[in-house]
C-alpha cells in the first residue's frame, strides 16, 4: 500500500508539473540530437551516447503523455480527481 501512495503522489507531482518536465526533457532531447549529430559526424561508433539518450528522452516523454491522458481522462469522464484523493492522505 505504501507502494502505491509514492506512485500516485509522484504521478501527480508528475502532472502537477508537465509542462516544466516536458520542456526541459526538450531541451535534454535537442542537446542529444547535437550530441548524436557531431559524434556521428567524427565516428559512427560515437553516435551511440547521443542516440541512447534521444531514446530515453523520447520513451519517457510518450509515458508523461500517456499520464497525462489518463489523468484527464479520469477527471473528465470518471470523476476521478487523484490530487483530491491524495491530499486526504
Amino acid at each position: 500500500m505504501a507502494g502505491n501512495s509514492i506512485l500516485l503522489a509522484a504521478l501527480s507531482v508528475l502532472s502537477a508539473c508537465q509542462q516544466t518536465f516536458a520542456t526541459c526533457l526538450g531541451l535534454v532531447y535537442i542537446y542529444s540530437r547535437h550530441q548524436y549529430f557531431w559524434g556521428y559526424a567524427e565516428a559512427a561508433k560515437k553516435r551511440i551516447t547521443g542516440f541512447r539518450l534521444s531514446l530515453g528522452v523520447l520513451a519517457l516523454l510518450t509515458v508523461l503523455g500517456a499520464v497525462g491522458i489518463l489523468n484527464s481522462f479520469l477527471d473528465e469522464y470518471l470523476d476521478i480527481d487523484i490530487a483530491k484523493k491524495l491530499r486526504h492522505f
